[in-house]
């Protein structure tokens, strides 16, 4: 073999070298973005999770919030201190929610389900009036996602929905 040739071969195998490093280096990257959006995911439902169970402790205060501007006026001013805090905090669950959709870590899939509960909630008479005093807490973009959006269709109260619910599954069982 010549000189010529064996560099020729060398080179070769480098670039069959490098060609390998690089479908290696693919694939690695591949498999973190899957690993940082499944952390992203168990992230938000596990703050979400624990979140609903503040709220859940808080319901006088989240009926009343989300009902309207009668029953906000019925709150005392620690509830409606309550109230606030309550919503602050959720909504700033789904903005960062917002963001990691934005920059492709949530799945569309994801951000349906999640997009979805927030824009019921939105749009709901007392949330609106909290929006309109609290809005300046958020990101530009996330104020102007949220108020250019619609109201889902099922957005109508939870306990409307199940007590709805429970009328037709016990009428359907008769």
């Amino acid at each position: 073999m010549t000189f010529e040739e064996i560099q020729y071969v060398s080179q070769v195998v480098a670039v069959l070298g490098i060609l390998g490093s690089l479908v290696f280096v693919g694939l690695q990257i591949r498999q973190n973005t899957a690993i940082a959006r499944a952390q992203v995911h168990q992230q938000l439902s596990d703050t979400f999770t624990v979140y609903l169970e503040t709220l859940s402790n808080h319901s006088r205060v989240v009926f009343g919030g989300t009902s309207g501007s009668r029953t906000l006026e019925d709150l005392s001013d620690e509830e409606l201190l309550q109230f606030s805090f309550l919503m602050a905090g959720l909504f700033k669950i789904w903005e960062n929610a917002y963001y990691q959709y934005k920059s492709g870590f949530l799945t569309e899939h994801h951000w349906e389900s999640n997009s979805k509960w927030m824009l019921t909630w939105f749009h709901m008479p007392g949330v609106q009036i909290w929006w309109r005093v609290r809005k300046d807490l958020f990101a530009g973009e996330f104020q102007d996602f949220l108020e250019t959006s619609r109201r889902p269709q099922s957005g109508r109260p939870l306990p409307e929905i199940l007590r709805d619910a429970a009328k037709a599954a016990s009428t359907s069982s008769e």
